[in-house]
Order: structure tokens, then C-alpha cells, then sequence
């Protein structure tokens, strides 16, 4: 949790990505569109996207988190989906 006591809500954030040995990442407009549809389920409602540019093997958006409410709620979701997901695989119960 340290590393979200670094955030400022409402500042801008550059988020990017790149491949390893400048494989494509999308390889064609339909690759394209499915990874955006996934951006605008999984992480838009969470952030509030100022611009983005998708390249062949990387991508980048300029974020600003919507509020701390929302960050918050996010990772504890994700957290607990995560732990019941592990405990229901490795521990007996």
C-alpha cells in the first residue's frame, strides 16, 4: 500500500507499455479495438483518459485517477478476488 500513498487524485499520470524485442503488440485494427473495448470496461469507470496513442508495439494514456473512493475500492476488489481465488485452489477448507 505504500506505493498508493504516491498518488495525487486529479493529477496526470503517463501510463505506458512497450514489448520485449519490439514484438507487435497489435497486429492489426481488430487487435486494436478489442484491446480498447477491454480499456473502457476494466479501467475507464476508475480513471478519467485525457489522450492515448496505440502503436504496433506499445501503447501510452495520459490518466488522472477519478477519485481516492474509487482507487481504493478497485484494489480491495481485486484484492479479495484475488485471495479467494488462491485460497479455494491451495488451502483445504
Amino acid at each position: 500500500m505504500d506505493k498508493l500513498a504516491t498518488f495525487e487524485f486529479g493529477s496526470f499520470y503517463h501510463v505506458f507499455n512497450r514489448t520485449n524485442n519490439r514484438e507487435r503488440l497489435f497486429k492489426n485494427d481488430q487487435n486494436r479495438r478489442y484491446f480498447l473495448r477491454q480499456y473502457k470496461k476494466f479501467v475507464a469507470p476508475y480513471v478519467n483518459t485525457h489522450s492515448y496513442c496505440l502503436l504496433p508495439n506499445h501503447f501510452h494514456f495520459s490518466i488522472a485517477i477519478k477519485s481516492k473512493d474509487i482507487l481504493t475500492r478497485l484494489i480491495t476488489e481485486r484484492h479479495q478476488g484475488a485471495r479467494s481465488k488462491m485460497q479455494s485452489k491451495f488451502l483445504k477448507t
